[in-house]
């Protein structure tokens, strides 16, 4: 979802002004922990950085340059995606001589694989 990662404890009481210390982008995290009175701009995809327990939705924010105010809306649990929710390390999705169309490569995408290995099938 995209928005802002924040301590549910900083947004509890609004309107509530927030520092964003850096931004999280999607296949890129953003490494340092969330503190006190902090947020982290974060998109669609990107792993929610430690500290943080909730998303604001950008709808529901002002952004004033290095400072974000929380508006409106309730951080719910639902923006948040833990690991292994959609499947586990290990779970074989794809299996070897499935043809390659764009629902299974979406698939290898979301399991981490940017690259896969093909062949053409023989002609005999």
């Amino acid at each position: 979802m995209d928005g802002y990662a924040v301590r549910r404890a900083d947004v509890a009481d609004l309107p509530a002004t927030l520092t964003i210390m850096g931004e999280a982008a999607a296949g890129r995290g953003f490494h340092k922990p969330v503190g006190a009175g902090e947020a982290v701009r974060i998109f669609t995809g990107a792993p929610v950085p430690e500290g943080a327990d909730a998303i604001v939705i950008q709808e529901n924010t002002t952004r004033d340059d290095d400072r974000v105010t929380v508006t409106d809306g309730v951080p719910e649990a639902g923006h948040i995606r833990r690991r292994g929710f959609d499947f586990s390390r290990g779970d074989g999705l794809i299996k070897a001589g499935s043809v390659l169309g764009p629902r299974t490569l979406t698939l290898a995408a979301a399991m981490g694989h940017a690259d896969v290995s093909v062949h053409r099938r023989p002609t005999i």
